[in-house]
């Protein structure tokens, strides 16, 4: 991920500033073997191998946040940022339909849904200088929040039509490398 900062330095030991974010998620997809909320919607089951998949994916994440920090040492920033958190997710869902006890869909049906989450972010983290160049190293924790949607799938049928309510939360350890452009804006 990349991110873009300013930075203003209040009184001796403070600072706050406003950071932009952008990333892509390593995130390989989590996949869940039959569609929650649809087991033994038709007949009580009980140890069958259900065929219907859905996978959840998140394809970029972006947060817009303000920070404020206390300088532990003249080298040394420890922090506590907040603000706006956005994620792109896409969610496909597979009902092959095989037979009645194995899938919850009459006929195949396959969806993908795409969408962009707004949600909330908070974290803290540590900022060191590496010596005494522009260069500063740091590690950011920061836990986000997303509310839950309502989503209907395989609305153009009566019979296969459900709604599910997706949640999400993340939390993202990252460590980084800083250049300070201050030296070369300062008259």
């Amino acid at each position: 991920s990349a991110h873009l900062g300013f930075n203003v330095q209040i009184q001796e030991s403070y600072l706050a500033g406003v950071e932009l974010d952008a990333g892509l998620p390593r995130d390989k997809g989590r996949q869940i073997q039959g569609i929650p909320g649809t087991y033994g919607a038709l007949t009580p089951i009980t140890s069958v191998n259900l065929v219907d998949r859905i996978t959840r994916k998140a394809i970029w994440d972006a947060s817009l946040r303000g920070r404020i920090g206390y300088l532990a040492s003249p080298s040394m920033l420890v922090y506590a940022t907040g603000g706006l958190a956005l994620m792109a997710l896409r969610t496909d869902i597979d009902c092959p339909a095989q037979t009645p006890i194995s899938s919850f869909c009459t006929s195949p049906r396959q969806q993908t849904l795409s969408q962009i989450r707004k949600g909330w972010t908070l974290g803290m983290g540590l900022e060191s200088n590496i010596g005494d160049s522009a260069w500063s190293m740091r590690l950011d924790y920061r836990f986000s929040y997303f509310r839950p949607v309502d989503q209907t799938f395989f609305n153009s049928s009566a019979r296969d039509s459900f709604t599910a309510r997706q949640g999400l939360s993340t939390h993202l350890v990252s460590i980084g490398l800083n250049y300070s452009f201050a030296d070369l804006i300062t008259p």
